[in-house]
């Protein structure tokens, strides 16, 4: 049985699978890896997150260049993924802070 959760984002349904690790942004399927995914359910709060709160929290590890450098090496794959969908989702970098995820229509 797969155990799904729903929740708003930016005033878009998202649809989180959370065993096969599937998000449904506006019917738009995308798999993640599971470290992928966890960054994502970080993204979906609609606020800047700071990589040493990500890096604790996935890696369970403090930061250091070496998880900064698989870090913004999982949000790469994920930025990829987004674009590819066609999900109109981007992840920003908050300058020397860390990541947030917002629609393409309010980057700037």
């Amino acid at each position: 049985m797969v155990h799904n959760s729903v929740c708003t984002f930016h005033n878009l349904t998202v649809h989180l699978l959370h065993e096969v690790r599937v998000i449904i942004f506006n019917g738009r399927q995308i798999r993640f890896t599971p470290i992928e995914y966890h960054l994502m359910r970080y993204l979906l709060t609609e606020r800047p997150v700071s990589d040493k709160e990500l890096v604790e929290d996935i890696f369970h590890s403090e930061l250091d260049m070496w998880n900064r450098e698989a870090l913004n090496k999982h949000i790469g794959n994920v930025r990829r993924k987004l674009k590819k969908s066609g999900s109109h989702l981007s992840i920003l970098r908050v300058a020397t802070f860390g990541y947030i995820l917002v629609p393409n229509d309010e980057r700037h």
